[in-house]
């Protein structure tokens, strides 16, 4: 799968993905949504939100989800950009 192709692709070139999952219910019948993480979750940083996902204009709430040690340094990111 095109999935498969571009986890290989980041596990040779040892570098991580950020999946932009805010969408991940919106799919068309007949369809499933794969999640990237499920297939390369040591090197994954999937985004989401809580306006998107519940319709809830205006509200500005989102997450990362990571393994552990990805998480901390996107902590560490996000409090020195802002």
């Amino acid at each position: 799968t095109e999935i498969d192709a571009f986890a290989s692709f980041c596990e040779r070139q040892n570098i991580y993905a950020v999946a932009d999952e805010v969408y991940e219910h919106a799919v068309f019948p007949g369809r499933t949504h794969h999640r990237l993480a499920d297939r390369l979750r040591d090197r994954t940083i999937s985004l989401s939100s809580a306006g998107k996902l519940f319709s809830l204009t205006g509200w500005r709430v989102g997450w990362a989800l990571a393994p552990r040690d990805l998480a901390l340094k996107v902590s560490n990111a996000h409090t020195a950009l802002t």
